[in-house]
């Protein structure tokens, strides 16, 4: 009779505990299930009005978390559509590479500038897709050791880049204009490359530099000639111009050669009227 009492008083007993025990598992069993949502929470809370006080103070904390989660995710996701926005608008070239050169973003600029569609950049070798393969080891190793100085970054550079221009055709180089920028996210050290294609520039300043060197060549033949040595442009609504006039238009003709040299019209003026026609004959034959 004892031992049925005892056994009866043991069940009695876990039966009592499991019945007031019910209502704080309960409530533990939902702070538990919205711990593992936080992430996709979006800062929802939770409510148990009913749960003990430990219980009550966990579920404040989940609370909290999942408000300031929800905060720092806006955040972000701010934070990231400025950036896109940025590099979309950029007329610069942006990539973004990883510590092993692989392409992770890849803007509109770049897409033009490089002749690679985005989706076919996103996750290639920049080494390879960027630089041209006969320079290709070359310029890696100098950039790698430009890398590691702290100095080069935000300092622009010169570099050959390549053009990926038709299917079936060579990709063609081109002059480039780059700066580098680095930050780590994640436990990783990542890599903004900004580019800018100089070729159009590169090649104005060679015309200047092959202007001046024919003009300061002209100027010295000029003084020994005598007479006026210039160059004639004529235009296509029959306008003319004289780029380059020797000093001695002035001696003859009463004008200083920056008067003529964005319109001929004061040199035609200072001809006699009779010999206007034969003069305008003359240039249209020779044009």
């Amino acid at each position: 009779d004892s031992l049925l009492a005892g056994l009866i008083t043991v069940i009695a007993g876990t039966l009592a505990i499991l019945y007031f025990l019910r209502a704080p598992l309960h409530s533990l069993k939902r702070a538990t299930h919205f711990a593992e949502q936080l992430e996709t929470s979006h800062g929802d809370t939770l409510r148990e009005p009913g749960a003990v006080s430990e219980v009550r103070q966990l579920v404040d904390a989940l609370n909290w978390t999942s408000i300031r989660l929800f905060d720092s995710q806006s955040a972000l996701a701010a934070s990231e559509s400025r950036y896109r926005a940025i590099t979309e608008a950029a007329l610069d070239s942006i990539v973004t590479i990883d510590e092993d050169g692989t392409i992770l973003e890849f803007n509109p600029a770049a897409e033009r500038t490089f002749g690679i569609a985005r989706h076919d950049a996103l996750g290639g070798q920049a080494v390879a897709l960027l630089f041209p393969e006969r320079v290709r080891d070359a310029q890696t190793q100098q950039l790698l050791d430009r890398l590691a100085s702290p100095d080069v970054l935000g300092q622009r550079l010169e570099a050959v880049l390549v053009r990926h221009t038709a299917p079936g055709t060579d990709p063609t180089d081109f002059p480039a204009e780059v700066a580098l920028a680095a930050a780590h996210s994640g436990g990783r050290r990542l890599i903004t490359v900004y580019v800018r294609d100089i070729g159009e520039r590169k090649e104005a300043v060679a015309l200047a530099s092959e202007k001046y060197a024919l003009q300061a060549q002209l100027t010295k033949i000029a003084v020994t000639v005598p007479g006026v040595i210039c160059s004639f442009r004529l235009r296509p609504d029959g306008t003319a111009c004289m780029p380059y006039a020797s000093a001695a238009l002035e001696q003859i003709y009463g004008l200083r050669p920056e008067e003529v040299c964005e319109d001929a019209a004061p040199i035609f003026a200072r001809m006699h009227p009779g010999d206007v026609g034969y003069v305008h004959e003359t240039i249209s034959a020779s044009a």
